[in-house]
């Protein structure tokens, strides 16, 4: 049995900078990622995604073996350089440690990894610079919906979940977050066979977000270009995209639709200061609103909010 594994790493980098991110797995076997544009006409620097793919199979033994020219080799570990430019030192990544090669449960496996950066060598720094957790997970996110690649954004959106625990959200983040939401926006394709998928995807990113009263500015956001501008995207195919979620699943409902509407509603709500923040129990109310709203619209959700 053998599946195709996709590897993902997001880093910006110069036009001139023209480098190769490597991973070495056992028996020296070398591979590189390629290199994509996350736009065809990006800043410089822009925004590159590296890919790598590779196929493996299991024995029945659990041994795992990688394809690789024209053989099968066993494999276990691997680790990631970028080959050096004008030294013969590459530049390990930071810190430097073995990766796992793990056998996924599905023929196609896509892992984004979102915490690679790379040391400096003797003379230089690596060619590029890595890019904020959080910014990574809108533009993995933004890729995958170019490539039409709704099976890598379900599995890349399990595994921001199963990190971000580890990491706190802070207000500079999510507002960062939000803006990079907004510039690179235009990765969304226009196709109007995509608008109800990806506005379903769109609120599941912003739904998995740990937003609460400790990071969200709240008396902010109705002055924040960058997210008024993305709710915007997202509510011109609102009742569509939720009619297209089953109501077998309530994560959606609860959760991601729930958080949505409650930063439409702060975004277009007036504040005054000092006032008690109610922020909970809006989040609570809407949570509530579901079941009725099942009843009423056959299961739907339907929603008319303008501002």
């Amino acid at each position: 049995m053998s599946c195709k594994v996709y590897t993902y790493i997001l880093r910006t980098a110069k036009s001139v900078d023209n480098f190769k991110i490597q991973a070495i797995f056992d028996n020296n076997i070398k591979t590189d990622f390629e290199t994509h544009a996350l736009l065809d006409n990006q800043a410089d620097p822009g925004i590159f995604m590296y890919r790598l793919q590779y196929t493996l199979k299991r024995d029945e033994n659990d041994t795992l073996s990688m394809q690789h020219e024209n053989d099968w080799k066993k494999v276990e570990f691997y680790e990631l350089y970028i080959p050096g430019i004008f030294s013969l030192t590459p530049y390990c990544e930071a810190p430097k440690q073995q990766r796992k090669v793990e056998y996924p449960d599905k023929e196609v496996w896509h892992y984004a990894l979102f915490d690679v950066d790379f040391e400096k060598s003797l003379i230089s720094n690596p060619p590029g610079s890595s890019l904020p957790f959080w910014n990574q997970f809108c533009l993995f996110t933004y890729y995958f919906m170019q490539h039409k690649a709704d099976d890598a954004c379900e599995l890349v959106f399990s595994q921001f979940v199963a990190l971000h625990s580890e990491n706190d959200l802070r207000t500079d983040q999510l507002t960062a977050f939000f803006q990079t939401c907004n510039n690179y926006k235009s990765c969304i394709p226009k196709s109007p066979i995509r608008y109800v998928k990806n506005t379903e995807i769109l609120i599941r990113m912003i739904g998995i977000l740990p937003v609460n009263e400790n990071n969200i500015d709240v008396l902010g956001l109705r002055s924040n270009g960058d997210v008024s501008s993305i709710l915007s995207c997202i509510f011109k195919h609102w009742d569509s995209a939720v009619d297209s979620v089953s109501n077998d699943n309530p994560e959606f409902f609860e959760n991601y639709v729930a958080k949505v509407l409650c930063l439409k509603l702060w975004s277009i709500a007036e504040f005054k200061e000092n006032m008690e923040d109610t922020s909970e129990e809006a989040i609570e109310l809407i949570r509530c609103i579901r079941d009725e709203e099942k009843q009423k619209k056959n299961g739907k959700w339907h929603v008319d909010i303008t501002g």
